[in-house]
């Protein structure tokens, strides 16, 4: 890691919020093959990411404003009955047999860039539970920042990325924040003093395209790319891979990875893999691509007293519950370290060992970095993963028979063959009707193979209002309207379509839609749907998070201190009851007189140089 402090992601986005009202949050992107629900919403809200919480009206403002994006594998949308509006979801659409597996981490304050890259995705597991790797990088701020100085070349590189890769494939259509994200890190960049020499590391980007192209970028021909440029006319000599998963026949059709390697790289004489005890079984020394040297080391899943002891250190002082515990952690770092005479060029990412990683099928994303400390690196990559110092390759078979292949990645699907993949897009947009909105299905081209038909296979359903759905000119759908309150009443727990398929009722799947222009632009009126709300929000943005908004003040049949879930339907139609109003009017006028006071009192303290 760039900055040794930095022990985990938990740190580094606790050290973000916590600075928050100095230096605010502006943007939060996230690249990552799947998620869990809680760990999205505490990172996009600003929480602890082991946060058990419910959202309230201070994090949907704070939504509204930020708008977050998140680009993962389509058919990894999870139910997500906790995730709100304005959190912009996008299913990235892969393909048959491959994924997005890319996993990238940016957050942008008023005055930095924070990006984490790494192996990780946005789950309980991949934080907390796994051996992952992951680096943090950060722009900006000023001479007195404790952070790390990143090269400024790299955040080029990224912003290109997403130029190029990321918000292309978004589609204008789809009004996605990311273009504001763009736009914010080009600001930044163009502060950043340029720096000496030559760059020291570079993204390292397999399966994408450029729009209007049919090939995709393999990540192994840029891994050849990288080391001819840090170490021009000179070979590697030896390999060291960590990775959990691999191909799984070698050898038949184009090869294992192993083959592709040692084709750009016929120089590698030594190749050592780092893998787990179960992975282990479904490896051949022909997963070594015929190297005249192969060495294997095997990662327990029990982890080792040297490990416990920096759980213990992690653990914010609670070491003590873990003496006597079975600790279980499985391996899901990748790593790929490439050795020459003059020192040694290292991969991490999102790449296993495979085919299917390095030449293009999957969409990937990591990073390289010369080092020249190469054998105290290969030293501390393999005691920092836990691996067991005992070469085993002698013990692997010549070839494994297709029965024994190695386990399946975990981060990888069968096509069940009902997936509604024929969708390419599903937005949100004004209907005919003023105040009515409806959904808009975009299907993918008849050239595609795809039948617009099979829409209606599916039983669709937003919370609970089931949609009825007629064709439109060309490749769309249309929804029946629906009023401007019902959008109102599934700010939470609304973010997904329910496709339910009709004959095999058991295969239900779930979409994000998108938000058109005028829905984006009117946001807040949705968030704060009164001027009771609004000016509530703006007198105490916090008290969103402690409860009630006005604690002496609640419509019977609510629970003092609570809000029911369907609590929304009252707060839509509050002015309407002109008693509660009249309260609500009232008791704004004194909050106001009292907050401008306290201002006043503030700005009295402050030296008169300071007061204007």
């Amino acid at each position: 890691m760039t900055a040794p402090s930095y022990r985990s992601f938990r740190d580094i986005t606790a050290g973000i919020f916590s600075r928050r009202n100095d230096d605010p949050i502006k943007h939060i992107f996230v690249l990552t093959y799947e998620f869990d629900d809680q760990q999205l919403q505490n990172l996009v809200c600003g929480n602890d990411l082991e946060t058990d919480f419910e959202l309230r009206q201070a994090q949907l403002k704070v939504l509204c404003d930020i708008r977050p994006v998140v680009i993962y594998d389509s058919r990894k949308t999870p139910e997500a009955p906790k995730l709100p509006q304005f959190l912009e979801l996008h299913p990235w659409r892969s393909g048959a047999w491959s994924c997005h597996h890319s996993k990238a981490y940016l957050i942008v304050t008023a005055t930095r860039v924070h990006l984490v890259l790494g192996s990780f995705n946005l789950t309980l597991t991949g934080l907390f539970r796994n051996r992952e790797v992951f680096d943090y990088f950060c722009w900006g701020g000023d001479a007195s920042d404790a952070f790390p100085r990143s090269d400024p070349r790299l955040l080029r590189e990224w912003t290109d990325f997403l130029k190029r890769f990321c918000l292309a494939r978004l589609r204008e259509s789809s009004h996605s924040a990311l273009l504001a994200i763009t736009e914010t890190i080009e600001g930044h960049l163009s502060s950043l003093p340029e720096p000496a020499g030559t760059p020291v590391e570079h993204l390292i980007v397999s399966g994408y395209s450029e729009p209007g192209m049919d090939s995709r970028r393999a990540g192994l021909d840029q891994l050849a790319q990288r080391w001819a440029e840090f170490y021009p006319g000179e070979l590697p000599f030896a390999a060291l891979a960590v990775s959990p998963f691999f191909d799984l026949q070698p050898g038949t059709g184009e090869g294992g990875f192993g083959a592709a390697l040692r084709a750009r790289f016929p120089s590698i004489e030594r190749l050592s893999v780092a893998t787990s005890e179960p992975a282990a079984k479904g490896l051949s020394k022909r997963h070594f691509g015929g190297v005249n040297r192969g060495e294997l080391f095997l990662v327990p899943e029990l982890v080792t007293e040297e490990e416990r002891k920096n759980l213990a250190v992690d653990s914010g002082g609670q070491g003590d519950s873990l003496q006597g515990a079975e600790i279980h952690r499985k391996l899901h770092a990748k790593l790929l370290v490439l050795q020459g005479k003059s020192g040694c060029m290292v991969y991490f990412g999102s790449a296993n060992f495979s085919a299917k990683a390095w030449l293009g099928a999957n969409f990937e994303l990591g990073l390289v970095r010369r080092v020249e400390a190469a054998d105290s690196l290969r030293q501390s990559i393999l005691r920092g993963i836990g691996a067991r110092p005992e070469d085993r390759f002698a013990m692997l078979p010549e070839t494994l028979p297709v029965a024994a292949a190695a386990p399946a990645d975990e981060e990888d699907y069968a096509e069940d063959g009902y997936f509604p993949g024929f969708i390419e897009m599903v937005s949100l947009q004004p209907g005919v009707e003023p105040e009515n909105y409806r959904f808009v299905f975009e299907l993918v081209a008849a050239i595609n193979g795809a039948d617009a038909g099979t829409l209606d296979d599916y039983e669709i359903s937003w919370g609970n209002i089931r949609l009825q759905t007629a064709r439109a000119d060309g490749p769309v759908i249309l929804s029946q309207e629906l009023p401007r309150s019902e959008f109102r009443r599934l700010l939470v727990g609304g973010r997904n379509l329910c496709l339910k398929h009709r004959l095999h009722r058991n295969h239900a799947y779930y979409l994000p839609f998108q938000y058109h222009g005028e829905l984006v632009a009117e946001r807040e009126s949705f968030v704060h749907p009164t001027s009771w709300d609004w000016i509530s929000f703006y007198l105490n943005p916090a008290s969103g998070t402690a409860g009630v908004v006005t604690p002496c003040e609640f419509v019977p049949g609510e629970v003092s201190g609570e809000h029911l879930p369907d609590s929304s339907l009252f707060v839509v139609e509050r002015e309407k009851n002109p008693v509660i109003a009249m309260q609500a009017y009232l008791s704004q006028f004194s909050r106001v007189e009292r907050e401008f006071a306290a201002r006043r009192k503030r700005i009295d303290s402050l030296p008169a140089a300071r007061r204007i």
